[in-house]
């Protein structure tokens, strides 16, 4: 089995990959750190369980390069990919933020988690508030990670 992780920050990309290597020690971990770069490596790799942050820049931050755009519901547009290609992964948002959005009408955390839930029912697991600073995340994805029908075949 394999699992995508399509996140741009060091720490959370680094305690999303050992949570799963200790929690599915057979699962392949792959990476990616941007929207373009992930959607190369979910039509690639095709992998059966996918952490999706959910804001992200548009394509790999380099030396001398700010990743272009930030994408603030990058994550959404990959659900988006992953539905319209008609692929069949478990996709858990994975997010630092409890809102999104600026002005007069930006969305809480639990307000996307709904809206993700109904558009996305087939792929969307669920959604993860990370905090580096509790074990309350772990707990969460431990949760929701146990629902992949692939990790219960022990694949």
């Amino acid at each position: 089995m394999i699992a995508l992780i399509i996140e741009d920050d060091d720490l959370k990309m680094d305690r999303l990959r050992g949570f799963l290597a200790n929690e599915a020690p057979a699962v392949q971990i792959e990476v990616a750190r941007s929207y373009k770069s992930g959607l190369l490596a979910l039509v690639g790799l095709q992998p059966e369980l996918v952490l999706l942050d959910m804001t992200l820049p548009s394509f790999d931050i380099q030396p001398g390069s700010d990743g272009g755009r930030p994408l603030n519901l990058g994550g959404k547009d990959l659900l988006r990919q992953i539905k319209r290609r008609d692929m069949r992964c478990c996709t858990i948002v994975v997010t630092g933020f409890d809102t999104f959005g600026s002005g007069a009408t930006p969305v809480t955390l639990a307000q996307l988690d709904g809206e993700l839930m109904r558009e996305f029912s087939e792929i969307y697991l669920g959604s993860v508030y990370f905090n580096a600073a509790t074990e309350d995340w772990r707990h969460r994805l431990r949760e929701l990670v146990r629902t992949v029908p692939q990790l219960e075949a022990g694949a």
